[in-house]
Parts: C-alpha cells; sequence; structure tokens
C-alpha cells in the first residue's frame, strides 16, 4: 500500500489597514499580516515604500519555516492612500513706505 502526503497550506491573516495619507510611508502599521505558523513574510511593495494617492492592494509572500510539509502561500489587502492637503507658507510682506506729499513719486 503506498500513500501520497501533500503539503498543507498555513493560513495567512491580513487585516485591512486604515487609509494613510500621502506622504507616509509604508511601515508594520499597513504591513502586518500573520501567519498560522512560523515563517517569513515579503511584501511588495516593502517598507519605506511610498505610494501615491489612490486605491493600492499591496501583496505579501508567506514562506514556511517547514517548507517540506507546507506551500509557500499568498496573500493582498487593499490600501487606500488618501491626498496630502497643501501647506502653504504665506510670509508678511516687508512694510511699504509710503510717500509724502513733500516727496514726489519718479
Amino acid at each position: 500500500m503506498s500513500f501520497a502526503i501533500t503539503k498543507a497550506s498555513p493560513s495567512v491573516a491580513w487585516p485591512k489597514p486604515v487609509p494613510i495619507t500621502y506622504g507616509v510611508t509604508l511601515s508594520e502599521a499597513q504591513l502586518n499580516a500573520v501567519a498560522s505558523i512560523e515563517g517569513s513574510f515579503t511584501y511588495v511593495p516593502g517598507i519605506g515604500a511610498l505610494l501615491t494617492a489612490g486605491n493600492h492592494r499591496p501583496s505579501v509572500t508567506f514562506t514556511p519555516a517547514d517548507a517540506t510539509n507546507f506551500n509557500i502561500t499568498q496573500a493582498t489587502v487593499q490600501l487606500t492612500v488618501d491626498k496630502a492637503a497643501p501647506t502653504i507658507d504665506w510670509r508678511r510682506p516687508p512694510t511699504l513706505l509710503t510717500a509724502t506729499r513733500s516727496a514726489p513719486l519718479n
């Protein structure tokens, strides 16, 4: 009698991150998937990436520490990047001198 033993697929959970504002780079706050077994995560785009405003679908590849018995698993999540509010720096202009009647302007 022979048996066929197949690899198991670990479960990967990745909660939908709260929206971020343009200018905020990706961090562990957004790239925070967890798996049911030990292993390593590779995110695309990775930590430190700066995304444009809009909707994005980052992905993660989970590689189990026990690659003999478990499959590599992938997941995606939706991430919204809101537009940043521009900052306007309006400096007060220097005080203007006014002409007097005794000093004509030429």
